[in-house]
């Protein structure tokens, strides 16, 4: 099986209190939880396939979308928003970021 690769690009990311609100403080210092601070919006990584983090990924936010990521592995297409593309968010409750990802074709 060949598997495809995977252009992620940065869509949207949320503050706490686009989420909430209201800022959110750290318990431990009581400093204002900020925006992700990993990913910039429209940055693109891709992933050679989906076992491959990208160099410069999120750890975290790689383990929240290798489940998407495996499905574009396995099935050829779904219900997703347009053929070969959907939107995946990390799991970040307080300041998430919206991903778009895309199957390459080469």
């Amino acid at each position: 099986m060949n598997l495809p690769r995977i252009r992620i690009t940065v869509e949207r990311k949320f503050s706490p209190s686009e989420v909430f609100g209201h800022e959110m403080k750290q318990a431990s210092s009581g400093d204002s939880i900020p925006t992700c601070r990993f990913l910039e919006e429209g940055q693109e990584f891709i992933a050679e396939n989906s076992f491959k983090m990208p160099d410069g990924f999120c750890g975290w936010a790689w383990r929240d979308i290798t489940v998407r990521l495996t499905k574009f592995d396995l099935i050829d297409d779904m219900d997703w928003p347009e053929r070969d593309m959907t939107y995946v968010a990390c799991g970040d409750g307080v300041r998430p970021v919206i991903f778009r990802v895309e199957r390459l074709d080469d």
